[in-house]
C-alpha cells in the first residue's frame, strides 16, 4: 500500500465540476485505484521483473509527474529486481551494452524499503567483462541482505559473495529461499568461507564446487529448517554430513560429483552406522556427473518412511558397479538391486510403498535408444508403483 503521501497526490478537477461534467481520465484516479493498478502491471512477488523495457516498473515513472511520484511512494513496485549480464559477452561490445550503475540499484531498492526484498544476478560467465564492474553491480544488492527473501545469484568463478566478507556471519532474518551457483576453481578452495545464518531458510539450491564448503555457507540452524534441498556437485561423503543437519528436509536432489574437490570415499561395506532416519522426506533424485561410485550402499544409510517419489539418472544408474545390461536382467543386477535397497529403506522405517519412479536424463527418443527396454525393467522391478516415468531431459519434481 501507498503512504499517505501517495493518497495527497489525486490530481483535483475543478471547483464546481461533477462527474458528469466530463468524461475522467485515468489522471483522474484516486491514488488507491492506481497503486492497485500499479502493482498489477508487474510480475507477482517473489517474480522479479525486467530491470529495463515494457515490464520494469520504471516505465510508469515516464508517463507523467503524478504517476512517477505515485511509483516511487509505492514499495511494492521495487520489492524485487534482477540483473542480468549477457551470456556471451566481449571486450568489444562492453561500452555497447547497458550495466546499471550502483545508484540505479540502490535507488530502486530504497523505494522498497521496509519491505522484505527479492533479488537476483546472473552473470554465470563474465566473457570479457572485467569483473570489477560485476562486483560493483552486486554490491548493493550485498548491503540489502538482511532483507533479502527470495535470492538467485549465478555468478563467475572468480566471484564468491562470501569472499567479500571473510569469516563473518550475516544473519537473514527473513531469508526463506536461497539458489547460489558459483564453481571456485582449485586455487580458490582453501578461501575462508563466511556463514549465512538464516532461521526460516526453507529452500536451499547451491553449486560452489568447493571441499566443504555447503556444510560451512549455511549456521547449523538453518539448515535445520530446510524442506527442499538441491547441491549440484557434490561428493557422497559430503551428503551423509550435508544430511545429518537436516532432520525436516521433505524434497532432496543431489548430483555427485568427483569436481567437488578430492578423491571421492570409497563405500565402507562393514560400516556400522545406524541409518539416519528422516520423517518427512518424501522426493529423492539422484544424478551424477562422470564419477563412479556405490549407489546402493549409500541408500543403505537412509531410512525413510515418507518417501513417495524416486528419480534417478540414466547414467547413474549405468554407472553402478557390477550393472547388468538391460537385456539381461536378473535377481543379481544392479537395478533389482537398487529396487529392493529402496523398498527397505521405506519399510525399514515404517513406511508404505512408493508412488511414483522417474528415470531421467535419458536423451531424445529414437530408434535403438533402448527406451522401451528401460520402460520394461523399471515396470518389472517396481510393479507396486502407480506412476513411471522416462525423461529426456532433468527432473524437475514429482510428476
Amino acid at each position: 500500500m501507498g503512504s499517505t503521501r501517495a493518497r495527497s497526490l489525486r490530481r483535483q478537477r475543478p471547483a464546481g465540476d461533477s462527474i458528469d461534467s466530463g468524461p475522467l481520465t485515468v489522471l483522474d484516479f484516486p491514488p488507491e485505484i492506481t497503486i492497485e493498478i500499479f502493482q498489477r502491471f508487474v510480475p507477482a512477488y517473489p517474480a522479479r521483473p525486467e530491470l529495463l523495457g515494457d515490464g520494469s516498473p520504471l516505465i510508469l515513472t515516464r508517463i507523467c509527474r503524478l504517476w512517477r511520484d505515485i511509483a516511487h511512494d509505492t514499495p511494492g513496485l521495487w520489492r524485487a529486481i534482477e540483473v542480468r549480464f549477457p551470456a556471451a559477452a566481449r571486450e568489444q561490445s562492453v561500452h555497447s551494452m547497458y550495466i546499471p550503475p550502483p545508484k540505479t540499484i540502490q535507488d530502486w531498492l530504497a523505494r522498497s524499503h521496509p519491505l522484505p526484498i527479492s533479488v537476483g544476478l546472473r552473470c554465470a560467465d563474465t566473457g570479457g567483462l572485467p569483473l570489477w564492474l560485476v562486483e560493483r553491480t552486486l554490491a548493493p544488492l550485498l548491503d540489502e541482505m538482511e532483507r533479502w527473501e527470495y535470492t538467485e545469484l549465478v555468478l563467475p568463478s572468480r566471484l564468491l559473495p562470501c569472499h567479500l566478507a571473510p569469516g563473518k556471519v550475516h544473519h537473514m532474518p527473513v531469508l526463506v529461499g536461497l539458489r547460489l551457483e558459483s564453481v571456485a576453481r582449485a586455487r580458490e578452495e582453501r578461501a575462508i568461507l563466511s556463514t549465512i545464518d538464516a532461521p526460516g531458510i526453507q529452500r536451499l539450491h547451491m553449486r560452489l564446487g568447493i571441499r566443504g564448503s555447503y556444510t560451512n555457507l549455511l549456521s547449523t540452524r538453518s539448515f535445520g529448517q530446510l524442506s527442499r534441498l538441491k547441491l549440484v556437485e557434490v561428493r557422497p561423503d559430503q551428503v551423509r554430513e550435508i544430511l545429518e543437519c537436516t532432520p525436516q528436509v521433505v524434497e532432496c536432489y543431489f548430483c555427485f560429483s568427483a569436481a567437488a574437490g578430492g578423491r571421492l570415499a570409497a563405500a565402507q561395506p562393514n560400516d556400522s552406522r545406524k541409518p539416519v532416519v528422516f520423517p518427512r522426506m518424501s522426493t529423492l533424485a539422484l544424478d551424477a556427473d562422470t564419477i563412479r561410485f556405490d549407489l546402493i550402499h549409500f541408500l543403505g544409510g537412509l531410512a525413510l518412511p515418507a518417501l513417495k517419489n524416486v528419480a534417478i539418472s540414466r547414467s547413474l544408474l549405468m554407472a553402478q558397479p557390477h550393472y547388468h545390461p538391460i537385456n539381461t536382467h536378473g535377481a543379481g543386477s544392479s537395478f533389482d538391486t537398487f529396487a529392493a535397497t529402496i523398498r527397505r529403506s521405506c519399510t525399514s522405517a515404517g513406511g508404505e510403498a512408493l508412488e511414483s519412479f522417474t528415470l531421467f536424463n535419458c536423451g531424445p527418443s529414437g530408434i535403438g535408444d533402448g527406451r522401451p527396454s528401460f520402460r520394461y525393467e523399471c515396470q518389472r522391478v517396481f510393479r507396486e508403483v502407480a506412476t513411471i516415468e522416462l525423461l529426456d531431459g532433468d527432473y524437475e519434481g514429482p510428476p
